[in-house]
């Protein structure tokens, strides 16, 4: 559990914690067009509030 950024940036103590994943792409699957090597990849970190429910 991590801090909660929203809080913290107005001088907060982070509450409440909140789960913070780490996931990896590979370049062109965010960007078709990429043209750099394959295996680049972009890393991203995002809270578990910042989620939303994908629609079916």
């Amino acid at each position: 559990m991590f801090g909660n950024p929203e809080t913290l940036a107005y001088g907060g103590e982070g509450s409440p914690p909140q789960p913070l994943y780490r996931v990896r792409f590979r370049q062109a699957e965010v960007w078709p067009d990429y043209v750099g090597p394959a295996a680049d990849t972009i890393d991203i970190e995002i809270y578990q509030h910042w989620l939303k429910a994908a629609r079916p």
